[in-house]
Parts: C-alpha cells; structure tokens; sequence
C-alpha cells in the first residue's frame, strides 16, 4: 500500500563539484499532509510516501529501508526514489511535526545524508521548513 500526496511544494536538485543534492521547499499548508503521511510511513501502515508537487514536475518516493542501513537515493525522470532507514524516518517526522505543534521553527532544515544507489556518490537530501515558520529560539 502506498499513499500520495500532491502538494504545494518546490524541489530542487543541485550537482555541485563536491556532491549531488535534493532539497525540498514546503509551504506552510503542506505541513499536516506531510506529517501524517511520515507518521503512516514510520508505523508501517504504507510502504511507500509518494510526494509530487502540485505542477507534477517532481516526484519523491520514500520508503522505509531495513534496520541497520543507511539512506539510499536513485534519481529518475523525473524525481527520486529516497530509501530510509528507520531512525531518519524518525528525524524527519519530528522536525515536521513540532512544526505542526508549534506552528514554528527553530531550525530552517534537516539534512540526511544518502548514498546514490546509481554512481555510489555521497549526497545529502535537505527537507527546508517553511520560511514563513523560522523562528530561531534567540528571536522568541
């Protein structure tokens, strides 16, 4: 089982001297979605999170990887498939949801770092917040 989602959000994929990179823009509306498709992930309730935004110009598939095991990325026309092992799952469903809690930000990001299945290259996928929810704790 797999669950999509169509959302209001940019991606960005950067190849850089030093590494290739996939970084996400969410909107604040996006937010709740993503959150409870990360939750349905993490609790194994679907096996794939399929993400497009909404000019369906990008698609990134997550799945859960076994325990043990580092994140995966294998490019595609025209998106990703993002393959993560279960404490990233973790780490990105919490950044989204103490978004979702506290309608703010103390970090404008989260890295996980990933290893293309396609040329063995080392990479990071960033998930961006929404800057509109970037409170650093100094500015509260």
């Amino acid at each position: 089982m797999e669950k999509q989602l169509r959302l209001p959000i940019q991606f960005l994929r950067d190849n850089n001297k030093d590494f290739a990179s996939l970084k996400i823009f969410f909107s604040e509306s996006a937010v709740e979605d993503l959150c409870l498709g990360l939750v349905l992930l993490k609790e194994n309730l679907v096996l794939n999170l399929i993400i497009k935004d909404e000019e369906d110009k990008f698609t990134l598939t997550i799945e859960s990887l076994p325990e043990k095991h580092h994140a995966k990325l294998v490019w595609h026309d025209p998106g990703a498939n993002l393959s993560l092992a279960a404490n990233e799952i973790e780490y990105c469903c919490m950044f989204f949801l103490r978004i979702f809690r506290d309608g703010k930000s103390e970090i404008n990001h989260v890295d996980i770092e990933y290893t293309s299945i396609n040329s063995s290259e080392i990479g990071y996928v960033t998930f961006v917040a929404p800057s509109s929810l970037f409170r650093p704790a100094q500015w509260t």
